[in-house]
């Protein structure tokens, strides 16, 4: 559990700084890994407390004591979704102090502006719905051997009270549910920060070829015969523009992230500075109705095939638990003939023992 956990988190974290623009590993790397540290410490102190019942089960001198045994079995029956529940939000607000660490106190570390906020908010969606849904399978089946154990030292009819039925099928459906969600909503994160990056990229070229085309204008005079130039461009102090490293002393250009703006200046041949522009315009509405359309087909796709697959493990098994049921209860052999097929599987070995 700890080792999936800490693995997990490992890559999320590690496709975290890659997929970001990460401008400072030395400084982004250590804050990322301090804060997990942190989040990890905070879920592993609840595992520990959570299990504590368990060490209590092991002990030789409660075996025979018929209350505490209730008291443990019904701890451990809450148990799976408390954990989760504490794990869930553990990995969304990770996601969500990270960012905000960045922003406010670590800018220079990890550039992080409006434009990257929808796929923060898709990432927090991916490690809230995966990890609920992973972990609450994986904590019943890390318990299920103790909680075994509890019901064959209880009274038969006492541990039967305690259990609520719940059907196989939606539980399946659930987990199917956050496995098509969660990898998409994490697929869709990347994608949009790439278009992000993209269009950043495009509005710093169309800024520098804007004080391009105003520099030959301006530079060549009225003599030349051109026209004043329709761009928007502006002299500026070159005091007063953000210090960038550049290869080219007479040329600077970047980004404001956080204002999503994009700026290029360029020098004259007099000396004079002229700056031009451009703010980007993200595809919002375009790119969330792709998403949408994306997990509506997938979750078509995806629940329908867990549905089928579903029937077809629990379609033998309901057969014989009614042949089970009339054998025993009415005594009719004749159920027997509706028993499944006997297939190469597990289903089949449970048919021919029954």
């Amino acid at each position: 559990f700890v080792a999936i956990d800490i693995l997990v988190g490992f890559l999320l974290v590690a496709m975290w700084l890659l997929s970001f623009d990460t401008r400072d590993p030395a400084v982004a790397l250590p804050l990322s890994v301090g804060l997990f540290a942190l989040r990890f410490g905070a879920w592993a102190g609840f595992l520990y407390r959570g299990l504590e019942p368990v060490r209590t089960w092991q002990q030789d001198d409660i075996r025979e004591d018929e209350q505490t045994l209730l008291a443990v079995e019904q701890h451990l029956f809450r148990l799976p979704r408390r954990l989760n529940a504490v794990l869930a939000a553990g990995w969304g607000a990770y996601f969500i102090a990270l960012p905000l660490l960045m922003w406010f106190g670590f800018p220079e570390a990890v550039a992080i502006g409006p434009g990257e906020l929808p796929a923060c908010v898709l990432q927090v969606i991916t490690v809230i719905v995966g990890a609920y849904a992973i972990y609450s399978q994986l904590s019943k089946v890390l318990i299920d051997h103790t909680l075994a154990g509890i019901a064959r030292a209880l009274d038969p009819s006492k541990h039967r009270q305690l259990r609520d039925r719940v059907s196989l099928a939606p539980r399946m459906l659930w987990t199917g549910f956050a496995l098509i969600v969660g990898p998409s909503a994490w697929l869709a994160s990347l994608a949009w920060l790439e278009t992000v990056h993209t269009a950043r990229d495009l509005a710093v070229a169309e800024a520098r070829a804007d004080v391009d085309a105003a520099a030959r204008v301006l530079e060549a005079g009225p003599e030349s015969g051109q026209g004043p130039s329709p761009l928007e461009v502006v002299f500026v102090d070159p005091e007063q523009l953000p210090q960038v490293e550049s290869e080219d002393p007479a040329h600077s250009e970047g980004f404001d992230v956080r204002q999503e703006r994009a700026w290029a200046a360029t020098r004259l041949a007099d000396g004079r500075w002229i700056s031009s522009q451009r703010d980007v315009e993200l595809p919002l509405r375009r790119g969330g109705i792709i998403l949408l359309l994306y997990t509506i087909a997938a979750l078509i796709w995806g629940l329908t095939t867990i549905y089928v697959q579903t029937r077809v493990i629990m379609g033998p098994v309901l057969r014989l638990r009614n042949s089970a049921r009339q054998l025993v209860e009415v005594g009719e052999v004749a159920s027997l003939e509706r028993l499944p097929v006997i297939d190469n599987d597990e289903i089949g070995d449970l048919t021919r023992v029954f």
